[in-house]
């Protein structure tokens, strides 16, 4: 509960509070919050505080810090939900699209929609089984040499990119930063690139485990269309 200003003192008034707290001894141990509250100052001499002054003090502030850290926790838990709910879109969007091109135009629409990525990319050193119309996402092994310690170690990556990285990802798009996640299909490897125009939206201490499932995702959907790449 919040502190309430002082207001002028009644005598009525307070004659009755007073009345009604002597009949009601138990009244504070059935509002223990209101102690939070209270202001009573301790007869110790002038400018110094008293040891229960001291440790009121202490109590509203640790009080005040658990307050501070439990809206933290709700507003991640909340977080949490909405990417939920985003994962879940993802999943159903996969399961439902049968054909290569549209999977693909799918996965870069639902991730700049629904994760608010300024660019997607989709680099696969794979053959597709069937025709397809979308440019610029089959390259040759060779082509994903630059990002073969990505694939290597198998682990989204985040942050800002070299100028010609960048470049040759995202083009023009103006991307500041971007996570890399590597896929890795029963024949073929490829590279998921999000990026952002915000130098910190995809910062190196971004936690990756939501970028993981979304590569188990694209690997599971993409994996019956492709096949080894011819070099």
């Amino acid at each position: 509960m919040s502190a309430v200003s002082p207001q002028p003192a009644d005598p009525a008034y307070e004659a009755q509070v007073a009345d009604y707290l002597a009949a009601h001894p138990d009244f504070f141990l059935r509002h223990l919050e209101l102690l939070e509250s209270l202001r009573i100052p301790h007869a110790v001499g002038a400018g110094v505080t008293s040891l229960i002054e001291r440790q009121l003090a202490q109590l509203r502030s640790r009080n005040l810090s658990l307050l501070q850290r439990l809206h933290e926790l709700i507003d991640v838990a909340r977080a949490n939900d909405r990417l939920s709910s985003r994962m879940h879109q993802l999943a159903l969007t996969l399961i439902e699209t049968r054909e290569l091109d549209e999977l693909l135009l799918a996965i870069a629409r639902i991730l700049r929609d629904e994760f608010e990525a300024d660019a997607v990319s989709l680099r696969l050193a794979a053959r597709p089984l069937g025709t397809c119309a979308v440019p610029g996402v089959f390259v040759s092994a060779l082509d994903l040499d630059p990002l073969r310690g990505l694939l290597e170690a198998a682990k989204p990556l985040c942050g800002p990119l070299e100028a010609e990285l960048a470049q040759a990802l995202f083009a023009d798009a103006g991307v500041a930063s971007a996570a890399l996640v590597p896929l890795h299909g029963g024949l073929w490897e490829g590279v998921l690139a999000v990026g952002a125009r915000d130098v910190q939206r995809f910062g190196p201490g971004l936690g990756t485990l939501f970028l993981q499932r979304i590569a188990a995702l694209l690997e599971q959907a993409l994996d019956p269309h492709l096949d080894t790449p011819v070099d």
